[in-house]
């Protein structure tokens, strides 16, 4: 009989990624799982455990559905119920295709890396060690689709010099065709981190890469993708951390358990769905639903699957699933983003380049802004000069010329438009204004 608390520490889905698989040839079953934990643990500390245990990743993907999770709990004396707060112990990658003069064919995910700890997740700098360079593509069969969400993970790692075209660095090389031209499709790579700095990926965030604009044509292939060293798409980058964590209750009789506690949609709806796991007599239900028009939540016919349906939305929606087990109760937070809550189109998005005088015709230029609240325009002079000028208004901006060019080249400066209360979300226009008695190419 107990008589003291202790410590648990928990891992799902450990069948997939860890060695126990890689000796078998197969997944485990639940013997050899814990025959292979066993040896794994023994005389160890429970510090020495968290810091020696890894999920690994020798071939194979990471599978949406048996995400690798882990967390840590207290059994107490005498009490029979235990309740974990998993997370996921992978980093999640989006894409959004915003440039409308191209349709996305496909995605595919490079330098994922082998392993990370279960328990502690210190970062480690695997840049000396072993990854792998290609990591499954994603072939998009409507080409109306701009968006790939959900379907690419990889374990957080830390790289600490980047490069456009290195092999450590985790990127996605993504095959964008020309709607001009429906035979070519032109490859680019996006590294998840901005050239020269260091790559932090951490697990359980969500990276969202949203490609604002192709500003040179790319690759004939994947392989001359992966190596270009030239940026050839305009684009920004988001990470949040998805603190959805799972849920497990279980006492000495029943088990459940759900792969989410928080799920958020697009605005422009979708379906997402919670995986539910259960052991012992009972039945899966909804017990409340609490959703707002637009947002449905239903049970698969095996009642292992949560599905939240949404409809296209302008507003930001928020609500709650209940799920019932026997005398165990889960909630499930459910959001959706308004189509305007972290939207931000300009028109146009390029500039034609300014004369070379301030006094001549054409050298005003109007942008239109469509927007969410608090969106900002700022003007960056080259070299602290005062070439241009920007003035703003409720639904747009404009760019003048202040000075006179009286060089042959042509001079440059660039405004950044963006959301105050989120700044990663931004469109960059380029100023040039041109040379005296020169063109500007």
């Amino acid at each position: 009989m107990q008589q003291n608390d202790y410590n648990l520490l928990v891992a799902t889905n450990a069948e997939y990624y860890t060695r126990a698989n890689q000796l078998s040839g197969t997944n485990p079953d639940v013997d050899e799982l814990v025959d292979y934990f066993k040896l794994l643990l023994k005389d160890k500390t429970e510090k020495e455990v968290a810091g020696s245990t890894f999920f690994r990743l020798d071939s194979g993907t990471i599978l949406r559905n048996h995400l690798p999770m882990s967390g840590r709990t207290m059994k107490r004396n005498g009490s029979n119920e235990v309740e974990v707060k998993l997370s996921r112990c992978v980093s999640r990658i989006d894409l959004v295709n915003r440039d409308d003069t191209y349709d996305l064919v496909s995605v595919s995910l490079w330098n994922v890396f082998p392993r990370t700890h279960i328990w502690d997740n210190n970062f480690t700098n695997y840049t000396d060690e072993k990854h792998l360079n290609r990591f499954g593509t994603i072939y998009m069969d409507n080409q109306s689709n701009t968006e790939i969400r959900g379907r690419f993970y990889t374990f957080e790692n830390y790289v600490p010099n980047t490069l456009q075209n290195d092999t450590a660095t985790t990127c996605l090389i993504v095959g964008l065709r020309p709607k001009e031209d429906s035979k070519r499709t032109e490859y680019y790579r996006i590294n998840l981190c901005p050239t020269g700095r260091s790559q932090l990926l951490r697990r359980n965030h969500l990276y969202q890469v949203t490609i604002n604009r192709v500003t040179g044509k790319g690759k004939g292939s994947e392989k001359d993708a992966y190596e270009n060293a030239e940026i050839l798409l305009s684009g920004t980058i988001q990470s949040w951390d998805e603190d959805d964590f799972s849920n497990l209750q279980f006492d000495e009789e029943h088990t459940l358990f759900l792969s989410h506690s928080k799920i958020n949609l697009s605005y422009s709806g979708g379906t997402e769905f919670v995986n539910i796991v259960t052991r012992g007599t009972g039945e899966v239900k909804i017990s409340q639903e609490i959703l707002p028009d637009g947002l449905k939540a239903r049970l698969s016919a095996a009642r292992d699957t949560l599905y939240i349906d949404a409809a296209r939305t302008f507003d930001k929606k928020e609500g709650l699933v209940e799920i019932q087990f026997g005398s165990f109760r889960a909630a499930v937070e459910v959001s959706q983003n308004g189509e305007y809550s972290e939207w931000l189109e300009i028109t146009p998005d390029r500039l034609h380049p300014f004369p070379a005088e301030k006094d001549a015709p054409n050298h005003t230029q109007m942008v239109s802004v469509d927007a969410s609240p608090g969106c900002k325009a700022r003007l960056y002079n080259d070299n602290d000069t005062n070439i241009f000028s920007l003035a703003e208004e409720e639904n747009y901006f404009t760019i003048s010329v202040k000075e006179d060019n009286d060089t042959e080249k042509p001079r440059y400066s660039f405004v950044t438009v963006f959301l105050e209360d989120n700044p990663m979300i931004a469109r960059i226009l380029l100023l040039t204004q041109t040379g005296k008695n020169k063109e500007t190419i």
